[in-house]
């Protein structure tokens, strides 16, 4: 076992930080120490803040009462610090949705739904041979009445907030 440590500086803020890992042998060590000090270019501050930049990119942030998030929202990841102890509120990331596509969903008629579904269920057909149609369609109209469930649902909740 062989212990390498890197020293690297980081090219947003310039501080310098050191990486360590543990390697089989001193060999392996030395390779790990040469390939961090060229690839590790972020410090683990500003990596981190990095790494929340892209994920408030792909989602958006929603502050809650805390035990809505136990609740419903456990598995979504939290921004770091946000809790408030006065008011038992934390901010969380929840999934970016398109709102007009929701929109759209939850207000379809009949006809759009089925129209929906047989475009699926043609998409799907062309990849299966000796599938059934009829059991595809009806796969694909759950799927559409399922997506528009949840679409009403999103809405009433947040009529409700």
């Amino acid at each position: 076992m062989a212990k390498a440590t890197a020293i690297c500086k980081c090219e947003k803020c310039g501080e310098t930080f050191t990486k360590v890992k543990i390697c089989n042998s001193r060999r392996e060590a030395n390779e790990w120490e040469r390939w961090a000090e060229s690839n590790c270019t972020l410090c683990p501050e500003c990596y981190s803040k990095a790494k929340e930049a892209e994920y408030a990119a792909t989602h958006s942030i929603k502050e809650m009462h805390y035990s809505e998030y136990k609740r419903n929202y456990s598995n979504c990841k939290t921004v770091a610090g946000s809790y408030n102890s006065k008011t038992k509120t934390i901010k969380v990331y929840v999934d970016a949705i398109d709102v007009e596509e929701y929109t759209r969903a939850a207000n379809a008629s009949k006809s759009e739904i089925f129209k929906v579904a047989h475009q699926m269920a043609k998409a799907l057909m062309e990849d299966a041979e000796g599938c059934s149609y009829s059991a595809t369609f009806s796969l694909c109209l759950k799927y559409v009445y399922a997506e528009i469930k949840e679409a009403k649902a999103y809405f009433a909740a947040h009529k409700a907030a």
